[in-house]
């Protein structure tokens, strides 16, 4: 995760359904807690929502085709005017960029994960 400086696991080591943990970014950074996650043959989802229910991610892995997978993050903002213009105005355009770094970061790994394998 691009500006990530830890990962802060807070009730179990293994990520699952109702486990808490922080991605530590600056001083600011929310509690998140695991709120569903579903497997299907060619598709995994995660969903995060953070502690006071104001924001939601929902991390969605899909293989496409052999060595090929797309990986989608949306995210989610409470339907309620105050904290949807401080997203916006304060938020969103830092954390899409953050986001799309962290994307290409992933893939990078991964292609050269795929090609140390090849070899």
């Amino acid at each position: 995760m691009q500006g990530a400086k830890d990962v802060q696991m807070l009730n179990h080591q293994l990520n699952r359904v109702g486990t808490k943990h922080r991605c530590v970014v600056d001083k600011n950074s929310p509690v998140m807690v695991t709120s569903g996650s579903t497997r299907a043959a060619d598709t995994i989802t995660l969903v995060e929502t953070d502690e006071k229910k104001i924001v939601c991610t929902v991390c969605t892995i899909r293989q496409e085709r052999e060595a090929h997978t797309r990986v989608r993050i949306d995210g989610f903002v409470k339907n309620d005017l105050v904290p949807r213009i401080l997203f916006t105005l304060l938020f969103k355009k830092k954390l899409t960029n953050m986001f799309h770094a962290s994307g290409e970061n992933l893939k990078r790994y991964c292609e050269e994960l795929h090609n140390t394998q090849r070899a």
